[in-house]
């Protein structure tokens, strides 16, 4: 059966006056159908033939549906100041860049299959981002210049049936310039304090000097 918004198979078992429909749809095929103009040609029993704009789909009731795989979202790489690329591994352990390497490219996917080409991406970088992005048919996401700080990326996908993917988080940090740190700030106190000292022993010296 071929509707609006499905299509797939009734499967009709009669017992005595009972009567059990059971519905397998295949929403994978719906973005393929010819905007009314479909057809079903039962070849026999088993084999079923429905055209699409690509041609023909072959239904054979005798084999089991082997279901959808995962959909999932796949971080490939990441390009870091349009220079080097990098290939992150999926542990979920935190990157560190320094303060000079703030402008990365991240290039992604689905696995998606049947109708890769209408999956959408959003992103949202915590730490940085307030919301996600709107869903886009875009396959990568730059940010450039970057402050100092901790982020964490991530992406999510949407297929033309509706289903949303996992998350997909790389955590990564943007570090400090070294003038910029604690240890740094702690001894440009230290050396302000000294130089007051001195600067007061020297005025001090002065002072007593002039009273004799």
């Amino acid at each position: 059966f071929i509707t609006e918004t499905e299509i797939g198979v009734l499967d009709i078992e009669e017992q005595g006056l009972t009567r059990t429909i059971t519905k397998k749809v295949f929403p994978e095929l719906l973005p393929l159908m010819n905007g009314g103009w479909e057809t079903i040609y039962p070849y026999d029993e088993q084999h079923v033939f429905i055209s699409t704009i690509n041609g023909f789909v072959h239904y054979d009731n005798r084999q089991e549906s082997p279901g959808r795989p995962p959909f999932n979202v796949v971080l490939h790489e990441m390009v870091v100041n349009k220079d080097s690329v990098l290939f992150p591994a999926a542990t979920g352990e935190r990157l560190l860049f320094s303060h000079r390497l703030n402008s990365l490219l991240f290039n992604v996917s689905a696995t998606e299959y049947v109708n890769n080409e209408t999956v959408h991406f959003q992103y949202l970088l915590k730490g940085f981002d307030e919301a996600w992005t709107p869903p886009s048919p875009l396959k990568a996401k730059e940010y450039t210049n970057l402050p100092p700080g901790d982020y964490e990326l991530n992406i999510r996908a949407l297929n033309s049936t509706g289903d949303l993917s996992p998350v997909h988080t790389l955590p990564f940090t943007i570090a400090r310039p070294w003038y910029a740190s604690l240890w740094a700030s702690a001894l440009f106190l230290l050396l302000l304090l000294l130089l007051g000292g001195f600067l007061y022993l020297q005025v001090r010296k002065k002072y007593r000097a002039l009273q004799f």
